[in-house]
């Protein structure tokens, strides 16, 4: 039903706090009205009309005072005066769009695989995570390589190759509003404080070893 529909309208989401929003009609129908009526309802707060203009409007321009999610829907008012919904009150939203502004906080800690291998565990903290775009590469001179993700691990990283040691390692990932978080490591600063200094590791299993990490 048009009520189930509009009860769940899909998700949108925008990186700031001005955005436009479509008014997608058919020609033929905005010949029968004579105004739309856009109306917003703010986190926590009640339906307000925010704008009311020509059926030949194609698009609504929006401002939100800050981030969150805010609900839209449209009133037609045909020649006859008559609106439709009657009662926005009663509707749900036919949009709703999440505001989000703020960058996405990444956290990157070590831990050994049951290979032995070392592994990069990275988490992002946001109101609207996006987990699944998470990447890290290594900072070489030559240029970034891609450190392989585990199958059905978003955000785990398996570290294999003498240069992670030597170089930066650039994790990034980004909400669902596409702000990105970035974070730089450096592999032998991490696992340092657990190392033997008098120790030089020729590989990273020897680096497992002497991390004390759980192997």
């Amino acid at each position: 039903s048009p009520t189930n529909e509009k009860a769940s309208a899909r998700r949108n989401y925008a990186k700031t706090q001005a955005f436009n929003l479509p008014n997608r009609m058919e020609p033929d129908y905005r010949t029968t009205l004579t105004e739309v009526r856009l109306y917003v309802k703010a986190p926590g707060g009640a339906w307000k009309l925010q704008e009311a203009g020509s059926p030949l409007l194609g698009e609504f321009q929006c401002r939100v005072p800050g981030d969150g999610e805010y609900w839209y829907t449209l009133q037609t008012v045909e020649r006859s005066g008559k609106a439709s919904p009657a009662d926005v009150n009663l509707e749900g939203p036919s949009q709703r769009v999440i505001v989000d502004t703020q960058a996405p906080v990444i956290q990157v800690q070590t831990s050994n695989l049951p290979d032995g291998d070392l592994c990069l565990q990275c988490t992002i903290t946001d109101a609207n995570p996006d987990p699944a775009s998470l990447k890290a590469v290594c900072k070489t001179p030559t240029g970034e390589l891609p450190l392989e993700i585990l199958p059905g691990q978003p955000g785990s990283f398996r570290v294999r190759g003498p240069e992670l040691l030597k170089h930066p390692i650039l994790v990034m990932g980004m909400d669902m509003a596409k702000n990105v978080g970035t974070k730089e490591v450096s592999l032998r600063d991490m696992i340092g404080t657990t190392v033997n200094v008098n120790a030089s590791p020729k590989s990273v299993s020897d680096v497992n070893v002497l991390s004390g990490l759980p192997i």
